[in-house]
């Protein structure tokens, strides 16, 4: 699959039209004359009437900050290359987008799920570190060089197991971009700290969109990705144009506290905790395949009506963030 692939332009011209959802998010780096780029690759487990095959792909999306976990995503499919729409994608929301197809590759490995990232360093870190806890108090630009480079400082409180909290500042933030909707004074974030320095913090972003993989919610930043670095803080209460951030010790509100989850009603007589239980089962299983149909009779549903379900659910989790959680946690 993509092994020889030039382009997309054949998926996109001769692509039949379906949609997916985004199960897999890898990020790393590549050298290319002597400068490193990010890559973004994504596995798109596609629904029932294409069988709920799986599918990687090599691509840019923009604007990436929409980019979410779990999200469903309109896709092109050519034998087994696939090209996201974008564009189309954004366009459900009212954002306008792009394709672009200068980063694209077809990829082979479409058995991975959940976020793989090395450019945050937490599965590193972890190797001479220890899990814990940092709930963000404040968020801070810092200005260099006359302005000419800006970083981002989180603030926060550290607590490991039982231990005594304490307050930390991670500096040179780069907030992934599928992670975007995460910064925000008082929320809880995963952190691995070194065991040799307790000032020494790896925020675990993906961990963090694991528990809360935001999809639908606006980003709560906006960080040019393009340099790696954030630009500005303006949709979280930062300052005005022209007056350096840190001269106002800048922070923002806390957000509203998450609603109470109360399981949705059944569909079709199946129940959001039998959703899960199948959901979990059909991905232990290795996704939709010949042997789903069977998997899911077995639980007592024929498998018409459990797609059906499956459909509902999915549309209902796309503004409720405690169904968003439920269901990241119920994957776990």
């Amino acid at each position: 699959m993509g092994l020889f692939s030039r382009g997309p332009e054949k998926v996109i011209s001769e692509g039949q039209r379906a949609r997916g959802r985004i199960v897999a998010i890898e990020v790393s780096e590549r050298n290319d004359n002597d400068s490193t780029r990010r890559v973004d690759e994504y596995v798109v487990e596609l629904g029932p009437a294409e069988g709920g095959r799986r599918l990687s792909v090599r691509q840019d999306l923009s604007p990436d900050t929409r980019v979410r976990f779990g999200m469903e995503v309109n896709v092109l499919v050519r034998g087994n290359d696939l090209f996201i729409d974008w564009a189309s994608t954004m366009a459900e929301q009212g954002i306008d987008a792009g394709n672009h197809q200068g980063g694209w590759k077809g990829e082979r490995d479409a058995t991975r799920t959940g976020i793989t990232d090395s450019k945050v360093g937490a599965d590193e870190a972890l190797k001479k570190g220890e899990r814990g806890t940092m709930v963000i108090d404040a968020l801070r630009w810092d200005s260099k060089f006359g302005g000419m480079i800006t970083s981002l400082t989180i603030v926060g409180t550290v607590t490991i197991g039982s231990d005594e909290p304490y307050e930390v500042e991670v500096g040179r933030q780069n907030i992934p971009h599928y992670a975007s909707h995460l910064p925000a004074v008082g929320r809880t974030v995963p952190v691995v700290v070194s065991l040799k320095r307790a000032d020494k913090v790896t925020i675990d972003w993906p961990s963090a969109v694991l528990a809360e993989p935001g999809i639908g919610v606006a980003p709560a930043t906006t960080v040019d990705h393009s340099q790696g670095t954030p630009r500005t803080l303006m949709s979280m209460g930062g300052p005005p144009a022209g007056v350096p951030a840190s001269s106002m010790g800048m922070s923002t509100p806390p957000p509203p506290p998450p609603p109470a989850f109360t399981p949705p009603a059944p569909v079709e007589g199946v129940t959001w905790a039998q959703y899960l239980t199948i959901e979990k089962a059909i991905l232990a299983s290795g996704g939709y395949n010949r042997k789903t149909a069977a998997l899911v009779e077995g639980y007592g549903f024929s498998f018409a009506t459990y797609t059906k379900a499956s459909s509902a659910f999915g549309k209902a989790m796309v503004r409720d963030i405690a169904l968003q959680q439920s269901f990241a946690a119920g994957m776990q």
